[in-house]
């Protein structure tokens, strides 16, 4: 009884490899190794991944083709990745954002699904203890994070972000003499109704998420039948760039376009904070400043132009708050020779804030020389009055106002 107990929970949880280790998983995905008969060795030869986001989950790459291409690609090879080699390095999450009843909870429970029933959860765990997560996560592939804005305290953050970058979990098994370490075999996932939900002052966490728009809705859905008929031809062609040394991120290097397209989209999730404008103006006119001088300044410099120097004056967590905001910003504290912190631009950063400014003056500029500006009525009432009538010459005081003719009617002076 006890024997044909753990074969049907083995089952259920994917094929377990050994009785040993409850947590393995040989997947139907991971035969294409070996058994040809697999359905995911019959790949047909087309490419379908660099668009698979935008012709099976309606995502808008409108400004992020390369980057929209690349975040599928990468989640489809990453995931594969997780069966061929558990524990490997795999740290970001796919996020789709859009309207509920859009079906984006049902993308991947569909993609999951298309390899064995069950592989699928949008149950993590407590992302603050690794026994929670190995006992949510046992026996599943795609893990979603569900709702990810709901998470906003700081260490709910923090702990997310370990758990992301975390590629094995030590935990102490019931009766068990000693600890054992799981490699992680599961991806993570996230879904978010919201367009800005990335509560992360410090910018790390930023780095460890693709998010993509679809313009799926309750009205207009995902095609979850067209996606179930199409998941063998994508998984296999995931398994065939596995196979042959594709990456599962988006290189800085190597994807210049597609990673310079992921950082804007990043930064247009982040919830911005009240006192950035002003920042964001002090160092435009601190980037010219340090472009010919590169000692650095002090937080206290960055206040002042920001007009916020009074909110730091003994308020440690003012000052850690601008500090958080400068490095989002692009900016770096280094400590100079006489031990004290100067904050330094980056030369991405320092570029930046260079062309935000050019920009701005080539705006003003075009303002100032704009020809034949339109003239306010009232303006116009105010050149008149004083003037005489024809010749503008001004009125003064004591002369005869002068004589009007008005055609038709007789002169009233002559």
């Amino acid at each position: 009884p006890r024997r044909a107990f753990v074969a049907s929970d083995a089952r259920r949880r994917g094929h377990l490899c050994t009785v040993g280790n409850p947590h393995g998983i040989h997947l139907k995905i991971g035969e294409s190794c070996s058994d040809k008969r697999s359905h995911f060795s019959a790949w047909d030869g087309q490419e379908r991944l660099a668009r698979v986001l935008v012709d099976h989950a309606m995502a808008d790459d409108a400004g992020s083709v390369e980057y929209v291409s690349a975040a599928g690609r990468a989640f489809f090879v990453g995931s594969v990745a997780r069966v061929f080699t558990p524990g490997c390095k795999h740290d970001t999450v796919l996020v789709l954002e859009g309207s509920g009843g859009g079906g984006k909870s049902s993308f991947f429970r569909v993609l999951a699904d298309a390899v064995l029933p069950g592989l699928f959860s949008d149950s993590v765990g407590d992302l603050s203890n690794p026994q929670s997560v190995v006992e949510a996560t046992g026996g599943r592939w795609i893990v979603e994070i569900a709702e990810l804005a709901g998470i906003r305290r700081a260490a709910d953050v923090e702990a997310l972000k370990a758990s992301i970058t975390r590629q094995e979990d030590t935990v102490r098994r019931p009766y068990a003499p000693l600890p054992v370490t799981v490699p992680r075999r599961f991806v993570l996932a996230a879904t978010t109704n919201r367009s800005e939900y990335l509560h992360d002052p410090s910018g790390a966490l930023m780095r460890r998420f693709w998010p993509v728009r679809t313009l799926a809705t309750e009205t207009n859905p995902i095609d979850l039948a067209n996606l179930a008929a199409a998941a063998p031809q994508l998984w296999g062609e995931a398994v065939r760039l596995f196979q042959a040394g594709a990456r599962w991120w988006i290189d800085q290097v190597a994807d210049a376009t597609a990673f310079a397209q992921w950082a804007r989209c990043r930064n247009d999730r982040r919830e911005s904070d009240p006192m950035e404008d002003g920042i964001i103006e002090a160092l435009m006119g601190l980037a010219e400043t340090y472009a010919s001088d590169l000692q650095g300044f002090p937080l206290t410099e960055i206040a002042k132009k920001a007009n916020d120097f009074a909110a730091l004056d003994g308020n440690p967590a003012a000052i850690s708050r601008l500090a958080s905001l400068l490095r989002t910003l692009g900016l770096e504290s280094r400590k100079d020779s006489a031990g004290r912190k100067r904050w330094h631009f980056t030369s991405a950063s320092l570029r930046d804030f260079l062309e935000r400014r050019a920009s701005l003056r080539e705006a003003a500029g075009a303002v100032r020389t704009r020809t034949d500006p339109p003239v306010h009525p009232l303006k116009q009432a105010k050149e008149c009055v004083g003037t005489q009538v024809g010749t503008r010459e001004p009125i003064r005081i004591g002369r005869p106002y002068p004589s009007v003719t008005i055609p038709g009617k007789v002169d009233a002076n002559a």
